[in-house]
């Protein structure tokens, strides 16, 4: 039963403090009655409150109640979950603003001078208004080109999606960008967007970007790691090489984490990872070298991260969000050590070389500075490197599997990328052909199995010479003809009578028009297994072909036959790319 000494009315008018008083009462003495506890509760969360039937209809003002703004403490989305499903307020003193205005620092609920007269769109207890904005944390994942096409996990689609309506809400992007798959029209938004607001350029949408697109402080936003990754996460401590066990084991699941949240997923760039670490700091989180030039400036390699110099940690504090310039002895946490680290690998581009399985030239650059230092210390880490991939990639996976030697090094292929279908198919064929790095001559190897098959139809075309051996266009397309048949796709040597066979690049456009299978640049992402076609003085007719094995900002890792008569693995810049053949369509229409 209530206090009959109690007044509801006038405890309200005395403030917040009466109430709760009463309330902690009623709940000490296990009142049966609750009617007025919840109405109190619904008050001090700033919940309009329903009518009682002796009261006018209508919620109670705040206006005279001496309280200032009842302003709730609001939990971000992503903070753990409390026991209830309450939130508390506080109690500020309201600053000297028009009635109904609001307020102009980001980030903080408009100011109420009255509860609103009217029940309609009550919140729950917990609720939070549509005009409120959380002042706790956000959180977000750092993204970047190709997340959502090769880690397509839900968290990072979820994200990418939000970016997305996020550049379109700044005008940067359309409604038909909105996706999830942060592919070249995204990178281009991005990098026009952090031009804008005068932030680093480099597409990589982390903690000062998203606090940007959010209108936020960056104090406001908190990047943390990927719950999930379609990438390979088979993580085998046992299979650590047993001169680094003792050592590594403890700190090789955080290197994972640390990577992954810089948004680095790739097992080949962990196992590269690790090779480093051995060599330079032998998995010793304290380990720091006093004797060089950078020891003596105050910025000496320290860690797991071993970067030395004041700018490279400047960078490092840029891309992570960790102040390791005002707090260099952050180096020495293994977590934060690590995720410079991984900035330093996307900083300084050395991640396109450690995915083509140039660990040399990777270990050049962070040793030197130069792709092209070799010492022994690049020669090291690119011998170790396969050792570290069963840690990474499984039971079956040695040191010379998916290791296809070439003439100057070995190649990986990709592993974020679906490992089934007609897709990867081609990719593997074309990696693998392309790996070993042939050249065209009358009778040769690359003569009889690219050209051979189409010389009937450029007969027929009087497309050879009088010899019947000088083709009058270069093979590149012959040569991505003999991928895709390899392959399993049916691929005619004319398509429905273009004049020229599939010999010529500007054929396959055509058949990829006809099928469906043609994007231009700028119209869709491309993913591994597709067929580029390359324009390099933006004219009507294509001048070369190959097939994607990756892409990095602002350029496409390829596979291709013929350039300056030889096949290999190259990379080219996007400017000179006219569009790709999705390999899926084109194999569909193809049956």
């Amino acid at each position: 039963m209530m206090d009959s000494n109690f007044d509801m009315d006038l405890a309200i008018e005395q403030g917040c403090d009466e109430a709760q008083k009463f309330i902690d009462q009623l709940r000490k003495n296990k009142q049966k009655d609750m009617s007025d506890v919840r109405l109190l509760d619904a008050f001090l969360r700033q919940i309009p409150i329903p009518a009682k039937p002796d009261r006018p209809k209508g919620a109670l003002p705040l206006k005279g109640l001496g309280l200032g703004v009842v302003q709730p403490t609001l939990r971000s989305p992503n903070s753990p979950s409390s026991n209830s499903s309450t939130v508390a307020p506080s109690i500020v003193s309201p600053p000297a603003v028009k009635n109904g205005s609001a307020r102009d620092a980001i980030g903080q609920v408009p100011i109420v001078s009255d509860i609103p007269s009217t029940n309609k769109g009550i919140l729950k207890p917990g609720a939070i208004s549509p005009d409120q904005t959380p002042a706790k944390t956000r959180q977000h994942i750092t993204l970047q080109l190709n997340d959502g096409i090769f880690d397509t996990s839900t968290e990072v689609i979820k994200e990418v999606k939000l970016l997305q309506q996020c550049l379109k809400d700044w005008g940067m992007l359309g409604a038909n960008d909105i996706d999830g798959e942060f592919g070249p029209r995204t990178n281009d938004a991005v990098k026009r967007f952090q031009q804008k607001k005068s932030l680093e350029v480099d597409g990589v949408v982390g903690l000062n970007t998203w606090a940007a697109l959010l209108k936020v402080s960056s104090s406001e936003v908190e990047i943390i790691p990927r719950i999930g990754s379609s990438s390979n996460d088979n993580l085998n401590l046992a299979k650590i090489p047993s001169e680094w066990k003792p050592a590594a084991a403890k700190y090789v699941p955080t290197l994972v984490k640390a990577f992954k949240a810089q948004g680095i997923h790739n097992p080949y760039v962990f196992a590269y990872a690790c090779a480093t670490i051995c060599h330079e700091s032998s998995w010793n989180p304290k380990a720091v070298n006093t004797t060089d030039a950078a020891a003596r400036s105050g910025y000496p390699g320290a860690g797991l991260a071993q970067i030395t110099w004041k700018d490279n940690y400047e960078m490092a504090t840029r891309k992570t969000g960790i102040d390791f310039v005002n707090h260099p002895e952050y180096m020495f946490d293994p977590e934060k050590s690590l995720r410079a680290k991984a900035a330093f690998y996307q900083e300084n581009r050395m991640i396109p070389y450690i995915e083509r399985g140039d660990y040399e030239s990777a270990a050049g650059i962070y040793n030197a500075g130069s792709p092209g230092s070799r010492s022994s210390y690049t020669r090291k880490v690119a011998h170790d490197t396969p050792l570290w991939f069963p840690v990474f990639l499984g039971e079956n996976h040695h040191s010379g599997s998916s290791i296809i030697s070439s003439g100057s090094g070995s190649t990986t292929l990709p592993s974020n990328v679906p490992r089934e279908g007609i897709r990867q198919r081609v990719l593997d064929i074309a990696v693998r052909e392309a790996s070993k790095g042939r050249s065209h001559a009358p009778g040769n190897e690359i003569d009889v199995l690219v050209l051979d098959p189409l010389r009937p139809i450029m007969v027929e075309l009087n497309h050879l010479g009088a010899s019947q051996k000088d083709v009058f266009y270069n093979w590149c397309a012959a040569w991505v003809t003999y991928i895709c048949r390899s392959a399993g796709i049916k691929i005619p040597d004319r398509y429905k009578n273009f004049w020229a066979s599939v010999a010529l690049v500007d054929s396959w456009r055509d058949m990829g028009k006809r099928t469906g299978a043609w994007f231009q640049k700028g119209t869709r992402s491309p993913k591994p297994g597709d067929i580029v076609c390359f324009n390099w003085d933006g004219d009507t007719d294509l001048d070369h072909i190959g097939i994607i094995r990756g892409l990095e900002p602002g350029a496409v890792l390829t596979c291709e036959g013929n350039k300056n008569n030889i096949e290999g693995l190259f990379t080219r810049n996007l400017s000179v790319v006219d569009g790709f053949l999705d390999i899926e369509i084109l194999a569909r229409e193809l049956t």
